[in-house]
């Protein structure tokens, strides 16, 4: 049964996707709260009293946040490599930036920053060079980036993608040497997309979209 830890005030609590069914732990066991209903946690009163935030006279239960470290970057395109090679880069993502979007005159989205592990092998730093001299001699020369968000389990399904289309690095940072870290070097590509497309899964955790 998969489960998802997470840390509370006064005890933990642990999701089974399966059921849709949360479960906290309270009093020297793990104590079932009731499905998911209207996209609230319905949960007893002993738990409604510890947990959640009165709204309207109820309290709701517990909704588990997303969180910053699980999240998967995918390219395509990039760098003249085929979807399955460029896994690697996938396996070498630092940090990634979630799309800002700007409203005025014009409605468009800010270059987001992501930024990868350069590895001993050069499978980054040669993917990256690629795609910078494929963008010189080819204005017209595009990627698409998925940016996606996991929920901890084995499910390769993501809860959230980010798809950014048509997308052309505007800057590369490459970073200095330092003796005074054994940190990781990094690449840090400035991206601007032509398009954001923000895709949501039909149900999550049981709750209809």
């Amino acid at each position: 049964m998969p489960f998802f830890p997470w840390n509370a005030i006064t005890g933990q609590i642990y999701c089974d996707r399966d059921t849709a069914t949360t479960y906290v732990y309270h009093d020297g066991r793990w104590r079932p709260v009731n499905p998911i209903d209207n996209g609230n946690l319905n949960t007893d009163m002993n738990t409604r009293t510890k947990f959640g935030v009165p709204t309207g006279g109820q309290t709701g239960g517990i909704i588990q946040p997303k969180t910053k470290h699980r999240f998967r970057v995918r390219f395509f395109g990039f760098g003249g490599l085929s979807d399955d090679d460029s896994l690697f880069l996938t396996q070498n993502i630092a940090r990634c930036e979630r799309p800002t979007f700007r409203f005025g005159e014009t409605n468009e989205s800010s270059p987001i920053v992501v930024t990868l592990r350069d590895d001993l092998l050069n499978h980054v730093g040669r993917a990256v060079t690629k795609q910078m001299r494929t963008e010189v001699s080819d204005d017209s020369a595009r990627f698409d980036v998925w940016i996606e968000t996991l929920d901890g389990s084995f499910d390769w399904e993501p809860v959230e993608r980010w798809r950014l289309t048509g997308c052309r690095l505007v800057e590369v940072g490459c970073d200095e040497f330092d003796y005074s870290t054994a940190d990781p070097m990094q690449y840090r590509l400035t991206i601007a997309a032509t398009d954001v497309f923000p895709e949501f899964p039909t149900t999550v955790w049981g709750m209809a979209e």
